[in-house]
C-alpha cells in the first residue's frame, strides 16, 4: 500500500462519502456539503490510503470508510440483489460476486434450480446437469452424458469390450475388441455370442456350411441338411416372373430378375451382402419399353455384366447391360443384335478382360436355330465380328440356352441340338473370337431340358451336367472334356437308385477341389418338387451318395418346380434365387436360399 506522508487527507463526515481532498492543494477536490473548506479540521482522523480504491471504470464508486479511515469501494450492484457485479463490460471487479447483475435470481447463496444451463448460486457448477461429476451434463437436460450417474459413461470416454456405450455415441460395439470382425455380433470374450471375431461368416446370425466350422455359434458343426428359409430380394411392388439371376463378387451377390410392375417385362437388380442382408435398394436396369426375358449376370472385378434377350422390337435381339459395384446403372439397354431374325437365351462369361456371348440365332433359314458368339469389352461395346459356333449341318435346330465357360485361353461352349438326333454339342472359340472346334459330346435317342446344359470349368478340363431322358425316368449325367474338347472318362450318373423322376434344371460349380451338382427335380409319383445334391471328384466319381431333401424343407415355400433359378458356389457355400409365390399374394417374388447338406 502507498502511505500518504507528504501531505494529509482531511475529511469531515459530510466530506467522506466519496472524494478526497489534500491540504495545501489548490486544485484539490472539494466535497464539503457546502461548507468552507478553511474551517473544516479532520474529524475522524485520515484516509492513510488510497491503493485499495484503484480498479477498473465502472467497476464501483470511491469512498472513504471513516471507522478504518481506508479509501473503499462501493461496488456496482445494478440489480439490487445485495451482491456487487463480479464483471462490468468484461473488467474483473474486485470483491465482485454477482455472476449475473442484470438478475435477482442469480447471485451467491441460492439453490440450483437444474436443466435451465443456469449457474444460480455462481459457484461455476452447473450441479444438477452433472450429478456424476465426469463434466458432461446429463442428455434431460440437453447435455450430452448418457448416464449422469455413472462417472465412466460420457463422450470422450474409452469405449470397452462390454455390452455398455462407455462414450455416448450410441454404439455398444465399437471398442477394441468387442466386434472386430464387424458382422454385428459381440465377441463371445466381450459379454456377446460371436464364437470367432475374427470372421465375419462365423456369429449366430450365419448359417451352417459344411466347411469344418461351427458358423452359428451352437455348438454343432456342419449339422444341417436342406436350404434355409427364403430372403425376399425384390419388393412387394414388383411382379417377378420366371427368370432370376446372380453372380458372386467376392463379398456380396449381385442379383437380377425379371419384373413387370411397370408394365413390360423390366430388369431389376440388387446387391445382397453373403448373409443375406440387403445392401442396396432394387434399381430398375431397363430404360423404356422393355421386353425381357432370361438373363445372365456376371462379376467382373468392379462391375456386374447383364444380359438378355428383348422382343421390343420384334422376335427377338440380346441386350447387355452395365451395373456398378454400388448397384447403381453405368450402361443400360444395349442392343448386342440387330438381326430381323430371333436372338435370344445368352449365355455371358467374363474372362478377366472382356465378355463373351453366346446364344440362339435364327438368321440362317438354312440350318434353323444356331448358336453364334461375340466378344464385349468391359463397358458393353461390341469386339470384332460375331462368329457362328454350329457348322457342317443341314436343318438343325439348336435348342437349350448355350452355356459358356473360360479356360483362360479359350471359350468352351455347351447345347443341345437335334441335328441327327437328339444329343449335346461343345465348341472352342479363341480370345479374338475364332472357332477352333465344334463337336458332338454325347448322342443318343433322347436328350432333353428346360434350361441349359451347365458348363464349368475345373482349372485342367470342362466339366458338365445333362438330362438323359431315355427312359421313363430321367436321369441327370456328369461329364469332362478335355481343355481340347475330347470327352475325358465316362458318364456319371448324378440320381442313381431313385425313384422315377422327372428332372427339370440343374446347376454345376466347380469348388475348388470338387464339382458341386444340384439338380432340381419332381417326382413322377407324389408330384413334389425337391433338389438332389451330388458332389463328384475332380476325377469324376461321385463323393458320397446324393443327398436330396424337398423344396419346402426349410418350412418356406421354395422355389417351384419348372421355373428358372439361379446358384452360384461362393467359396463355402451353395447360394440359389429363384421366384416364390407369396403365399398370401401369390404375386411372385426374387428370393435368396442357402443350402448345406452336412450329415
Amino acid at each position: 500500500m502507498r502511505r500518504l506522508t507528504a501531505t494529509i487527507v482531511a475529511f469531515t463526515l459530510a466530506g467522506c462519502q466519496g472524494e478526497k481532498k489534500t491540504q495545501g492543494d489548490p486544485d484539490a477536490i472539494s466535497d464539503t456539503g457546502g461548507l468552507d473548506t478553511a474551517e473544516l479540521e479532520p474529524s475522524y482522523g485520515e484516509c492513510v490510503t488510497d491503493d485499495d480504491c484503484e480498479q477498473p471504470e465502472g467497476c464501483g464508486e470511491a469512498y472513504c470508510d471513516l471507522h478504518s479511515l481506508l479509501c473503499m469501494v462501493r461496488g456496482v450492484d445494478a440489480d439490487g440483489d445485495g451482491y456487487p457485479a463480479m464483471e462490468v463490460d468484461g473488467e474483473v471487479c474486485e470483491g465482485g460476486t454477482d455472476c449475473d447483475d442484470a438478475s435477482v435470481a442469480v447471485h451467491p447463496g441460492l439453490l440450483e434450480v437444474g436443466c435451465d444451463m443456469v449457474d444460480q448460486n455462481c459457484d461455476g457448477v452447473l450441479d444438477v446437469l452433472d450429478d456424476d461429476g465426469d463434466g458432461s451434463h446429463d442428455r434431460i437436460c440437453g447435455g450430452d452424458d448418457c448416464d449422469d450417474e455413472d462417472p465412466a459413461l460420457h463422450p470422450g470416454a474409452d469405449e470397452l469390450c462390454d455390452t455398455i456405450d462407455q462414450d455416448c455415441d450410441g454404439e455398444v460395439l465399437d471398442g477394441a475388441g468387442a466386434d472386430d470382425d464387424t458382422d454385428g455380433s459381440l465377441d463371445i470374450d466381450c459379454g456377446g455370442d460371436d464364437c470367432d471375431d475374427t470372421d465375419p461368416r462365423v456369429n449366430p446370425l450365419e448359417p451352417e456350411l459344411c466347411d469344418g466350422v461351427d458358423n452359428d455359434c451352437d455348438g454343432a458343426v456342419d449339422g444341417v441338411i436342406g436350404l434355409t428359409a427364403g430372403i425376399p430380394v425384390s419388393s412387394s411392388d414388383g411382379t417377378s416372373m420366371l427368370t432370376c439371376s446372380m453372380a458372386w463378387s467376392g463379398s456380396e451377390y449381385g442379383i437380377a430378375w425379371v419384373d413387370d410392375r411397370l408394365g413390360p417385362n423390366d430388369i431389376y437388380f440388387r446387391r445382397v451382402t453373403g448373409t443375406g442382408v440387403m445392401a442396396s435398394s432394387e434399381i430398375l436396369v431397363t430404360q423404356g419399353g422393355a421386353q425381357a426375358g432370361r438373363h445372365q449376370t456376371k462379376w467382373t472385378g468392379s462391375t456386374y455384366g447383364i444380359a438378355w434377350t428383348d422382343t421390343r422390337l420384334g422376335p427377338g435381339d440380346v441386350y447387355f447391360a452395365l451395373v456398378g459395384a454400388d448397384g447403381t446403372v453405368l450402361a443400360s439397354q444395349q442392343r448386342i443384335t440387330a438381326e430381323l431374325a430371333n436372338s435370344y437365351s445368352p449365355g455371358l462369361e467374363w474372362t478377366g478382360s472382356q465378355f463373351g456371348v453366346a446364344w440362339f440365332d435364327a438368321r440362317d433359314t438354312t440350318h434353323g436355330l444356331e448358336i453364334w458368339f461375340a466378344r464385349l469389352a468391359p463397358d458393353g461395346t461390341k469386339l470384332g465380328t460375331e462368329v457362328m459356333v454350329t457348322t457342317g449341318a443341314s436343318s438343325f435346330q439348336a435348342w437349350i440356352a448355350p452355356s459358356i465357360a473360360w479356360t483362360g485361353s479359350t471359350y468352351g461352349m455347351a447345347w443341345m441340338d437335334d441335328r441327327s438326333a437328339q444329343g449335346i454339342q461343345f465348341g472352342l472359340v479363341d480370345a479374338v473370337g475364332g472357332l477352333i472346334t465344334e463337336t458332338r459330346i454325347e448322342t443318343g435317342g433322347s436328350m432333353s431340358g428346360d434350361d441349359s446344359v451347365p458348363l464349368v470349368w475345373s482349372g485342367s478340363e470342362f466339366g458338365l451336367i445333362w438330362i438323359d431322358q431315355l427312359s421313363l425316368a430321367d436321369n441327370y449325367l456328369f461329364g469332362r472334356i478335355s481343355a481340347g474338347g475330347a470327352r475325358v472318362g465316362s458318364d456319371l450318373s448324378l440320381v442313381s437308385e431313385r425313384p422315377p423322376l422327372m428332372t427339370t434344371l440343374g446347376y454345376l460349380a466347380w469348388t475348388g477341389s470338387e464339382y458341386g451338382a444340384l439338380v432340381q427335380t419332381m417326382d413322377y409319383i407324389t408330384m413334389a418338387p425337391t433338389f438332389i445334391m451330388s458332389h463328384v471328384s475332380a476325377e469324376g466319381a461321385l463323393l458320397g451318395a446324393p443327398v436330396e431333401f424337398p423344396l419346402a424343407s426349410s418350412g418356406d415355400l421354395p422355389i417351384e418346380e419348372g421355373m428358372y433359378f439361379d446358384a452360384h458356389w461362393d467359396a463355402s457355400r451353395f447360394a440359389l434365387v429363384g421366384p416364390r409365390p407369396d403365399p398370401f399374394t401369390s404375386i411372385f417374388q426374387a428370393m435368396l436360399f442357402f443350402y448345406a447338406d452336412c450329415d
